[in-house]
Formats: C-alpha cells, sequence, structure tokens
C-alpha cells in the first residue's frame, strides 16, 4: 500500500491527549403519533404527544417534529408527556406536562426555535399545567391541581374558587364574549372579568361531569359529558341532546355552527337535530376512538385516533385529517411503539430493532417498516398469548440474515385460577420468512439473551449457546470449573470470548483459555476493536487485553457512571451508555484509551440498561427500553493533535484503482482503496444501469484490496460483451470505475 505522509510546518499545534469531536448531534425517533391535544392555527396544526411535540404544515403535509426536555433536567417521561395545548396570537404554542400535583410541575412554551420552561419555583404557576386557553385579550388560564392560574405575560393570578366559593376544577372554554367557563364543585361557573356566575342543577345543568367545550359563531356553549350526550347553554337555557351513541371526550363547533363530537365510538356530527356517525366501517377514519377534534380555517377537522385508557393507551395512530369529503391519515415518524429492547446495523446500514409490542422494526434512514413475528407455539387450551414477542437482542449473519431472541407471555385462565409463563426462543428472518426455534422444542436458550455474536465461520452463539445450523451445543463452563456467564464476543482471529467467575475465558473452537482478572466484578459487555484488542466492561472497571496484557481503566470519578453496554466505531472510541449522578441526566460516554468524553442526552431518553449499536457512518444508536429510539453523530473525528513537525500518516481516500487487465476477457481484478474499517459494498452494472453481480457486502479493514470478477452475473450466466461499471460505496460515498468486457 502507497503511504502519504504529510510534514504539518504552517500552524503551531499543541500536543492533545484526548479525543476531539465537531459538536455532536443527537435525533430521537419516539412513537409520536399518540395525540392527546390538537390545536390549529395558521399554516400548522400542533400535536401534543405522549412523546414530545409535533408540528404540521397543513397545507403541504410536511411537519417538523420537536422533542424537548426541560434544562433542570426533569424525568423524560414528565418533560414530553404534553398532555394540554394552546397557540396565541404570535403562533406560539404553549404546553402543559402534568395536572396531577404529585408530578414535576411544568409550563412550556415554543415558538418554533426557542423554548422556554415555567415551573413552581421559577414562576408563579401554582401547578401542574393541565388544560389551556388563551382569552381574546392574549392571557392564558391555566388549570392546576391547585387552582387555575392566570398569565399575561407578567403578571400571575391565582383563582381556587368562585363567586360562591365553590372550587374551581378546571377551565372549560372561554366564549367569544371573552367570559371564561370553568367546571366547579357545584356544577359550572363563568366569569366575565369582573363577575362570577354560577350555575347548579337548581339552573338546569346536568348532574355529570363536563369533559370539553366549544363555541359556534352564535356563542352558543356546547359541553360533551360523561354520558352519552351532549349539552348546550345559549345564555338562558341549559339543553341536554340525548341521541348519542357513545360518551363523547371532545367536541368542536364549525363555521356554520356544525357540532363534531368526538368519543369511544367514532366520529359524531350534529346538526341540532340528527346525529351522523363516522365509523372505519363507512369511512376511511383508522379508529374509532378519538381523543381530540380541532378545525381550522378552512374548516378542515383534525382529529387523532387511538385507545383513550388502558394498556395500550400510549398507542396513537397519528392525526387524521377530514375535508368532508377525503379522509387522509397523518403519521410522524418512528417507531410504532417506544418501548426498544435491542439494536443490530446489517451489512446495508439498514438498523433494527426489537420493539415490545410490535416485533421487528427497520429503519434505512427514510421508511420505518415493522415486522409482526409470528406466534408458532404450541400452546394449551384457554391459554392466550398476552403480548406479542419482545426482541432482546438482534444480530445479522455472514449470509444477511437476521436472528433474534424472544420471549412470549401468555396467560391461562381456567376452574382453578389464573397462571402466567414466559416462552423463551430464537428466530431467524431471511427478509420475507420467520423460523422459529422455541426454546421447549430445540436447543435455543431458555432464558434471556442480551448479545448474539456470528463468528467467521458463520455459527452463531446466542451468549454460552452456539448454533451452526444443525447442532445446538451449550457451554456451561470453560472445562475447569469456571463458570461462563452471559456475555460473548468474537476477536478477529474468531476466537470467542467469554466471562467467566473471577475473569475472562477464550475459546478457539477446541481449546479453552481461562484468565484470572483482580476486581473484574460483574462482566456486562465485551467489544473487539480493529486491533483486536478485547475491552471488558464490568460494573467496576473497564479492562481491556491485547493479547498479553490486562489495562485497567477506571471510570471517571466526577459525573458519570457507565452503565450496561460498550460498542466501538471505526476509530478505536468506545462509546458507553452513562449517567449524570449529580444532575440526575443521561447520555454517552466516550473514551480513546486517553481521555474520557460525556455527550449529554437533552431530550433524557437513554437509560442504564438500554442497547447500543454503531451504523457504518459511525453514528451510534440507542436501543431505549424506557422512550423509543436516539441517535448521536458526534461529526467529523479529529483525532489527537500533534506538534510541528511530527509525521503523521494519512489513510488513503475511497477510491477504485484501474482493473487490471482492462479490457478482459474472462476475468478481471479490481482494486479498491478504504479509508477506514466499515462495511463497504462492491457492485458491477452493466451500461443500463442494472446490477449484475454483487462481489463484496461485508465488513473490510483500512487500506488495499483486491476482488476478482470472472464476468458473470449473480446466477452464474456468462455476461455479454460491452462496458460495466463498478460501483465501490462505504457508508455515505461512493466512488465507479469503468471496464469493458470482450469476447
Amino acid at each position: 500500500m502507497k503511504k502519504l505522509n504529510v510534514i504539518l510546518a504552517t500552524i503551531v499545534l499543541l500536543a492533545n491527549n484526548g479525543p476531539s469531536f465537531a459538536e455532536g448531534t443527537w435525533n430521537y425517533y419516539t412513537d409520536c403519533n399518540s395525540i392527546g391535544v390538537i390545536a390549529a392555527h395558521g399554516d400548522y396544526v400542533w400535536c401534543a404527544t405522549t412523546s414530545g411535540v409535533v408540528r404540521w404544515n397543513r397545507h403541504d403535509k410536511t411537519h417538523i417534529h420537536e422533542v424537548y426536555a426541560s434544562p433542570d433536567r426533569c424525568c423524560w417521561y414528565q418533560a414530553n408527556n404534553m398532555v394540554a395545548l394552546a397557540v396565541d396570537d404570535e403562533g406560539t404554542a404553549w404546553f402543559g406536562n402534568a395536572y396531577h400535583h404529585n408530578y414535576q410541575n411544568w409550563l412550556f412554551s415554543f415558538d418554533g426555535s426557542v423554548w422556554e420552561t415555567y415551573t413552581m419555583e421559577n414562576s408563579g404557576l401554582p401547578g401542574g399545567a393541565g388544560k389551556l386557553n388563551f382569552d381574546r385579550n392574549g392571557m392564558l388560564w391555566i388549570s392546576t391541581a391547585n387552582g387555575t392560574a392566570s398569565y399575561d405575560g407578567t403578571t400571575w393570578k391565582n383563582y381556587t374558587e368562585d363567586g360562591e366559593g365553590n372550587k374551581l376544577i378546571y377551565v372549560l372554554g372561554i366564549d367569544r364574549l371573552n367570559v371564561k367557563w370553568f367546571r366547579t364543585e357545584a356544577g359550572v361557573s363563568c366569569l366575565d372579568g369582573i363577575t362570577w356566575t354560577s350555575f347548579t342543577l337548581e339552573d338546569g345543568v346536568p348532574d355529570r361531569v363536563f369533559y370539553s367545550m366549544s363555541v359556534g359563531e352564535d356563542n352558543v356553549k356546547w359541553f360533551s359529558l360523561d354520558s352519552w350526550a351532549l349539552v348546550s347553554f345559549d345564555g338562558e337555557t341549559w339543553t341536554v341532546h340525548d341521541g348519542l351513541e357513545w360518551v363523547a371526550s371532545s367536541v368542536a363547533v364549525d363555521a356554520d355552527n356544525i357540532v363534531w363530537c368526538g368519543g369511544t365510538g367514532g366520529l359524531a356530527r350534529y346538526d341540532g337535530n340528527n346525529f351522523t356517525y363516522y365509523t372505519t366501517e363507512n369511512s376511511g377514519i383508522p379508529d374509532n376512538v378519538i381523543r381530540a377534534i380541532a378545525i381550522d380555517d378552512d374548516g378542515v377537522l383534525w382529529i387523532s385516533n387511538g385507545e383513550l385508557e388502558g394498556p395500550g393507551r400510549d398507542r396513537g395512530r397519528g392525526l387524521t385529517r377530514f375535508d368532508g369529503e377525503t379522509w387522509e391519515v397523518w403519521r410522524a415518524g418512528g417507531p410504532e411503539y417506544k418501548m426498544v429492547y435491542s439494536v443490530a446495523v446489517e451489512h446495508n446500514n439498514v438498523k433494527w430493532f426489537g420493539v415490545s409490542s410490535r416485533g421487528l422494526t427497520s429503519f434505512d434512514g427514510e421508511v420505518w417498516k415493522t415486522y409482526i413475528l409470528p406466534d408458532t407455539t404450541t400452546i394449551a387450551t384457554g391459554a392466550v398469548l398476552q403480548i406479542n414477542p419482545t426482541i432482546y437482542s438482534i444480530a445479522e449473519d455472514r449470509e444477511n440474515v437476521l436472528w433474534l431472541t424472544y420471549n412470549k407471555s401468555y396467560k391461562e385462565r381456567n376452574d382453578d385460577g389464573q397462571r402466567s409463563w414466559y416462552n423463551h426462543g430464537v428466530m431467524s428472518f431471511d427478509g420475507t420468512t420467520f423460523t422459529d426455534y422455541p426454546a421447549e422444542t430445540t436447543g435455543a436458550p431458555d432464558w434471556y439473551t442480551s448479545r448474539i455474536a456470528v463468528d467467521y465461520d458463520n455459527v452463531k452463539w446466542f451468549d454460552r449457546t452456539s448454533f451452526d445450523g444443525t447442532t445446538w451445543t451449550t457451554y456451561t463452563d470453560d472445562g475447569s470449573g469456571h463458570t461462563l456467564e452471559r456475555e460473548v464476543a468474537v476477536d478477529l482471529n474468531n476466537v470467542k470470548w467469554f466471562g467467566a467467575t473471577g475473569g475472562v475465558a477464550s475459546f478457539d473452537g477446541s481449546v479453552w483459555e481461562y484468565y484470572a482478572v483482580t476486581d473484574i466484578g460483574r462482566l456486562q459487555q465485551i467489544a473487539v476493536d480493529d486491533n483486536n484488542v478485547k475491552w471488558f466492561l464490568s460494573n467496576k472497571i473497564l479492562v481491556s487485553f491485547d493479547g498479553s496484557t490486562f489495562e485497567q481503566y477506571d471510570f471517571p470519578e466526577t459525573k458519570t457512571f457507565l452503565a450496561d453496554d460498550i460498542v466501538v466505531d471505526s476509530h478505536g472510541v468506545k462509546w458507553f451508555i452513562s449517567h449524570e449522578t449529580s444532575l440526575n441526566g443521561a447520555g454517552l460516554t466516550s473514551f480513546d484509551g486517553y481521555e474520557w468524553t460525556y455527550h449529554r442526552d437533552d431530550f433524557w431518553l437513554v437509560y442504564s440498561s438500554d442497547r447500543l449499536a454503531v451504523d457504518h457512518d459511525d453514528v451510534i444508536w440507542v436501543a431505549s427500553y424506557m422512550g423509543g429510539i436516539a441517535s448521536y453523530d458526534p461529526g467529523p473525528y479529529k483525532g489527537n493533535q500533534t506538534l510541528v513537525g511530527e509525521t503523521v500518516e494519512l489513510p488513503s481516500p475511497l477510491s477504485i484503482r484501474n482493473n487490471y487487465p482492462n479490457p478482459f476477457n474472462p476475468s478481471t481484478t479490481i482494486e479498491f482503496s478504504l479509508p477506514k474499517k466499515g462495511f463497504v459494498s462492491l457492485i458491477i452494472y452493466n451500461i443500463s444501469g442494472q446490477k449484475v453481480r454483487e462481489l463484496v457486502s461485508e465488513n473490510l479493514p483500512a487500506g488495499l484490496h483486491h476482488v476478482v470478477w470472472d464476468g458473470t452475473d449473480e446466477n452464474g450466466h456468462a455476461a455479454s460483451s460491452g462496458i460495466y461499471i463498478s460501483q465501490l460505496r462505504m457508508g455515505k460515498k461512493a466512488v465507479a470505475g469503468k471496464m469493458l468486457l470482450i469476447k
């Protein structure tokens, strides 16, 4: 290999023993389709979800997906579980994240670029922000567990009772005369700015719980209730409109004074006399459960669909648009559920995730796809599959087949009561077909498997159990009595490494070796870098082994401690999940062998038992069992800076060299150069751009490589005479060469 040496002679640089990254970028991929509240304002429809905020451009179906965690480092769930939403005249959206007094009490504002946070400590906010409403003077009214607050941008005022001494529960809405309406312990009250007016059973207010309110052009107030009816108030008379076929949780009135309401049975249109229903059976609405409705300036209905309560309450169908004729479902990106247990990167840089109750999910950088795992397990009569399989680990073998470990939860109900159990096993997926290896009928492991490793013989290792395609073999110890732990990695010499009692063990397929390691503690994960150095992450220390010497690295004593997973990028930098013990935060920590660097997760999505993977572009992916998926792009790697006069060997760029011979018949050798280790594909195309043959599709080290093309296609048929293009791709970069086949 030709080497390029460069002498730095123009800029004096100081020696630096640590890694240097450009400011990294976090991206978050969570299920933001479980929408609780909608607000239409100007060109945008805002959605408050259980996983953050989505802002859609209502004209062209583009969206901006924003996620946020408080600068005060709140819990992820509390910061991003937005339950209330209102937009002011300037287009700034306001969000409330909690109503219960036991939660952290925050109110957020977002103008499209800047977030502001209001807490009980830094403002007059009396409690968690629930329902939000703006009056016609721009005053914000906020329902909290400790009363109702108003805020004009400067002054906070708290209201706990109406003029009759009845406790205020929450703000229902504000009418066209700027009168504020409240639900109280006694019924309904309103405030015109000076005078309180109370309405009770004696005034005709029904003895039912009021959910929401909307106001028509005629200033008639419409309320949804906890019963199969609507209530209206025209300023004099309270009228109950019976006839709904279900409980309405939301109500909205359009410019023609048509009332629209949603609940557990679909969407209803009410013209004052008759109800018309829209369900999944007679319309394009994707779900009969409706949480919220908003109407924009063009009279278009925006509807959130999904379960209101129960185990699936976080699962939403997205946003439904209905213009009176056409139904259209808009969904934000991200996996279909936010509990993610495993992650792996396949040969073409597609990311794969094991998503709770949703099976297997893939992401190619643009499109999310979900594959529901089949249930092929034979179960007793009366037993029901309680949830879809949970995938604990994923890996791709050398034939591009995915391998998964899973468990399935079952419950059986009979005259003797109820019992629950789990079935463990392994599945393979070739892109089309799932093949199941249940533990109870095969030799697949019947325990939780945190990591799968594939060796150079294409043998799959599920912790301490191997599978060669025919035989399952489980190793309980290293042959000398040292119990093997449930961690495995394969090094560059095809040696398998395991945690073992008091140290580590290696197995080359025939011979076991054991190495005692002082104070190693409980081994959590193993990784191998490009120099074949093994890295052992335990709950106490980090240990490396270069084949002759073990070296111990203590974790940082300040700010962070390291958790359950470790991956190594193409620069040899080690990445760990970590926590900020002093600030109750989370993120990633990198270690290049000299310096530890902390990369804070501002969304607070990363948790201690999450899983990591590094893709072909050196982006770190996090599978979070508490919050979804995150990725972290550290930016261009600068490495260690050097002193003037020091010789630096720079890697050759990605390139295809001239093939030889050229022209050729029947075969030719193609040389190519890689600047770093990574996944590489080399594909032959004909002059029309049709794929002829894939010659390379694997991870390769940096340097010069060569491969022979024998002039045949994927089926072994001889290619015809003509010009052919060889395309070399690594990550986002691609180069090409031209060659001529003559017969």
